[in-house]
């Protein structure tokens, strides 16, 4: 641990054995990036009297970093024992007040067992699990989470059989700084785990951290109340369901899930029995909450993962270009990306069709090859990032370019040699050197089973170079000279290799920001959809005009978010129109020179600084950035500006071509637009 600036900066790895028996290093690094996926959820809330650290994970050359803020009193030399022990039969005078109290503190909470952590005042004592801390304020905001959440009250009993109740998981703290605030910490179980892949994949996994996503949990709530709600209504079929009493009856659902249940405990002992965990205790699912847990688990497997490959089919599934906006996607509908191997099992079964033969549909195949190949990919940031992690930066741009010699050199070098020159005389030979490409793809195949339990065969990866490596520089962060790569050779190539040491200029770090979002900005532009879902377009148009004004206010102009509200409001315009002008196309003796009455050329204006924000936030060639200039492309097709129009739509190819290729089904309907810019059908 380092502390500099003000931050803490923490290696994410097992230095306590904390995670000794989720499988130590490997959970220590899933676990951090899911705390700040907590940290981003509770932000999201605003709860007041909940405190958060500032937090982010940063991943660099091959290592996870935590940098947090200080939490106040952390330095603060804890009690003396001698402070609490009894003289004569009389207490000191702090622990004499407290029991005055009746075992309240000033602020009329509990008062924490008085263990060598002094600043844990609710949750699983770090330090001892045997030890849990309560206190009723704390105990209030937790429900506020756990109402938001649909996480169940229940009780966990401590080392002394003594039960407390929880709404998160116990092992989300409440820390009581020196200023007097409460901070939460330790918020990976927020949600509950995913039982299923616990009792069926979890071998060779690396680790036992796999939680379902918050977004899972919802929907299948949600599935849970359409299914109510047909019951009451099948019920009923033969009478008329007055709304009023169908609304009484849906009050009567409930569902929530227990996010301590089926977690596995450390293990006692020392040594290697720490190493293996307690199976949990919390498992009887004739209780609903916990019965929960497994009902969600199990639809993420039979229900969640099909409805993604029945959209594909139908037509309902756009946007997905890159390993980057499938996995969006699939977090979206609260699919974790250990399930891309249950995913192309499911693709592939749906492929062949009813009778066994194969099912000609261009979406399916070419979601089939993106979800193959980004398995290859994380397969191969894997074997990269352990790598390079730990090595001296001098040999970092050696072992980036023999790894990708290896990687997509095959035919062009079978046999490439790696550079490298000991900094010292006794330096040990790195892991790199040795690395041969029929290693490197044992190495990645084998990845690919333990981590998304998919076998990738015995023959050629099937890559497609240029787009993986698109992957790899992007999302691992490294960056390239700008030449032209030749994969193949010809009489033309000159170079041994691919790929040499000077062509790997940088690493760049990548940062998980846990940055709070503009929620009453948010409220308000959903507003102003709902009022447009009405039918009152200009008060609804108004309203998220207002919301685009908060949004730069909060967030300055160049912003990630500020683009996706220019976008989003620029295409509630366009729709707008579009529905105006095919009202009055079916009015009788209509005027073709009627106004419409909306602000078009500000919907092409909001629309062009998206692109630029775009450009400069999310990237060039982001699927992101493509879906905006197609919009655009199409508000100035509308708006007369035909060969604008054609400009933008020939870069929208430009860019499918760079993310994806030129053989994905979607582009056909960039032609369709095209043509119909020129008035063809």
């Amino acid at each position: 641990m380092w502390m500099y600036s003000n931050i803490f900066v923490t290696k994410a790895v097992d230095s306590i054995d904390a995670y000794s028996h989720l499988g130590g290093d490997a959970a220590a690094f899933v676990s951090h990036s899911k705390d700040a996926a907590g940290v981003k959820i509770l932000h999201k809330l605003d709860l007041d009297g909940a405190s958060l650290l500032g937090h982010t994970v940063v991943d660099w050359q091959g290592e996870r970093w935590v940098c947090q803020s200080i939490l106040p009193g952390i330095f603060t030399r804890r009690k003396d024992e001698e402070d609490w022990v009894k003289v004569d039969g009389e207490a000191g005078k702090e622990e004499t007040e407290t029991e005055a109290e009746g075992g309240k503190d000033v602020d009329g909470e509990v008062a924490a067992d008085k263990t060598d952590n002094q600043l844990i005042i609710y949750g699983l004592d770090s330090e001892d699990t045997g030890i849990i801390h309560w206190d009723e304020a704390s105990h209030r905001l937790m429900k506020k989470v756990g109402d938001a959440h649909r996480l169940a009250p229940h009780k966990v009993k401590d080392g002394k059989g003594k039960e407390h109740e929880f709404y998160a998981g116990a092992e989300v703290k409440a820390l009581k700084g020196t200023d007097g605030r409460r901070y939460l910490l330790d918020l990976p179980r927020l949600s509950p785990v995913d039982i299923e892949w616990l009792e069926k994949d979890i071998e060779n996994y690396p680790h036992r951290v796999v939680l379902m996503r918050p977004e899972l949990l919802e929907i299948f709530w949600e599935s849970e109340l359409k299914r109510f709600a047909r019951t009451i209504t099948k019920d009923e079929e033969n009478e008329k369901i007055d709304p009023e009493v169908l609304g009484e009856k849906l009050k009567e659902f409930e569902l929530s899930f227990n996010p301590d249940a089926f977690v596995d405990y450390p293990g006692k002992g020392e040594g290697d029995e720490k190493t293996k965990f307690t199976p949990s205790t919390i498992t009887d699912e004739s209780e609903p909450s916990i019965k929960a847990v497994r009902d969600a688990s199990q639809f993420l497997r039979s229900v969640a993962i099909q409805a993604v490959v029945v959209d594909c089919l139908t037509g309902n599934l756009s946007g997905i270009m890159d390993g980057q906006s499938l996995t969006r996607h699939l977090h979206s509908r609260g699919i974790n990306v250990r399930y891309l191997g249950k995913l192309l099992e499911t693709i592939e079964k749906f492929a062949q069709g009813t009778e066994g033969e194969p099912t000609k549909n261009g979406h399916l195949t070419a979601l089939q090859r993106l979800v193959r190949q980004e398995m290859v990919y994380r397969g191969s940031k894997h074997v990269l990032r352990r790598m390079v992690a730990g090595l001296a930066a001098e040999h970092v741009p050696n072992a980036i370019s023999h790894f990708l010699n290896c990687l997509f050199g095959a035919e062009y070098n079978p046999k490439p040699v790696a550079v490298y020159e000991p900094l010292f005389e006794n330096d040990t030979r790195p892991a790199y050197v040795s690395l041969t490409p029929a290693g490197l793809q044992e190495a990645i195949r084998t990845e690919v089973t333990n981590r998304y339990r998919a076998d990738l065969g015995t023959g050629s990866l099937s890559l497609r170079p240029r787009q993986l490596l698109r992957e790899l520089a992007t999302r691992f962060a490294f960056q390239l000279k700008q030449r032209d790569y030749v994969f193949e050779k010809t009489e033309k190539t000159t170079r041994a290799t691919i790929f040499e040491s000077s062509d790997i200029l940088t690493l760049v770090p990548v940062v998980r920001s846990t940055a709070p979002t503009a929620t009453i900005a948010e409220e308000v532009f959903e507003a102003g959809r709902t009022a447009i879902a009405r039918g009152n377009e200009d008060l609804g148009l108004d309203i998220m005009a207002e919301a685009v004004g908060m949004y730069e206010n909060i967030h300055s102009v160049i912003h990630p978010e500020v683009a996706a509200v220019y976008n989003q409001f620029s295409s509630a315009m366009h729709q707008s129109a579009r529905a105006k002008i095919q009202q009055m196309s079916q009015e009788e003796n209509h005027d073709p020179e009627q106004p419409l009455n909306i602000d078009l050329s500000s919907a092409v204006r909001l629309q062009r600084q998206a692109i630029i924000v775009a450009e400069r936030t999310k990237g060039v060639y982001d699927a992101t950035t493509l879906n905006y200039y197609f919009n655009l492309a199409m508000l100035e097709n509308l708006e007369g500006n035909t060969l604008a129009a054609l400009r933008y739509f020939k870069h929208c190819l430009t860019l499918w071509d760079v993310i994806h290729g030129p053989d994905h089904p979607e582009i056909n309907t960039i032609l369709v637009s095209l043509l119909l810019c020129f008035g063809l059908k």
